[in-house]
């Protein structure tokens, strides 16, 4: 199989269903679904040099330059949605919002925050970075990271905490 077929896969599954599974949730989809999340976990205690971490923040953001150049942040619906949903400013995500019926003003502040980092780390790249939204305010020490979207983490020298 081709690296464009397996990304073109990937994205068509991505657009069926944007949230990534949890293997506790595969018992509601079915005994073979179960069997195969417990067969998965233990593949990963065999061989943990397979592990990956996926950090669970909230909202998953696509960021970069559209075909016009312009700096763009948006979440995975915005995108899939096309070139017009993606959003130019935070200002766009106030009307995106607005015209569904919606409003986030905390995640409106969130992306003032970060808006202009975002657009520094990806300097000249083309394309899009996808990336959860972690926090998004100043660290308060180098020893500990605020309360995230989702949880608080501790990192020191050697050791993390949940």
């Amino acid at each position: 199989m081709k690296i464009s077929e397996v990304l073109n896969e990937s994205v068509l599954l991505e657009a069926k269903n944007p949230r990534t599974p949890h293997p506790e949730d595969s018992v509601f989809s079915g005994l073979g679904n179960a069997k195969d999340a417990i067969d998965s976990m233990y593949y990963v205690i065999k061989n943990p040099e397979t592990l990956t971490i996926k950090w669970d923040g909230f909202p998953a953001l696509i960021f970069g330059y559209n075909d016009k150049g312009q700096f763009t942040v948006s979440d995975k619906y915005m995108f899939d949605k096309g070139p017009e949903y993606l959003g130019t400013s935070p200002k766009f995500w106030q009307q995106y919002d607005a015209s569904r019926g919606k409003s986030r003003p905390d995640l409106y502040a969130k992306l003032n925050n970060i808006w202009n980092g975002l657009k520094a780390a990806v300097g000249n790249s083309q394309g899009f970075f996808w990336g959860d939204l972690m926090w998004a305010h100043q660290l308060q020490n180098q020893n500990c990271l605020p309360r995230t979207n989702r949880a608080l983490w501790r990192f020191g020298i050697g050791k993390l905490s949940v």
